[in-house]
């Protein structure tokens, strides 16, 4: 489905081999979360990797077709632990946060 919305049909393009892997391993690795109730089970350590490794699949998505990184400005105002968590304006997805 992703892929008709992304293809020609829709205006935006053709897609490349790159953005369609992304895309394919994005909807396996979700294929793959342990779910509870619609929400990523994340206490079990195969619910934790799951996700951690669909995180960064949808980073690797976010790379393949260009998006850009919404800004951050807002960490600025987060405390000093949070800060560590978060030092720049980069994307950092977190299973534990």
């Amino acid at each position: 489905m992703l892929r008709r919305l992304v293809g020609g049909t829709a205006g935006w393009g053709s897609v490349s081999s790159a953005e369609t892997s992304a895309i394919d391993n994005l909807t396996t690795t979700y294929r793959q979360l342990h779910l509870d109730g619609g929400r990523a089970e994340v206490g079990s350590e195969a619910g934790y990797s799951a996700c951690a490794i669909f995180l960064s699949a949808m980073e690797s998505v976010a790379k393949a077709i260009g998006l850009e990184a919404a800004p951050r400005h807002y960490r600025k105002t987060f405390s000093a632990n949070y800060r560590a968590l978060f030092p720049d304006d980069a994307r950092h997805y977190r299973v534990d946060v």
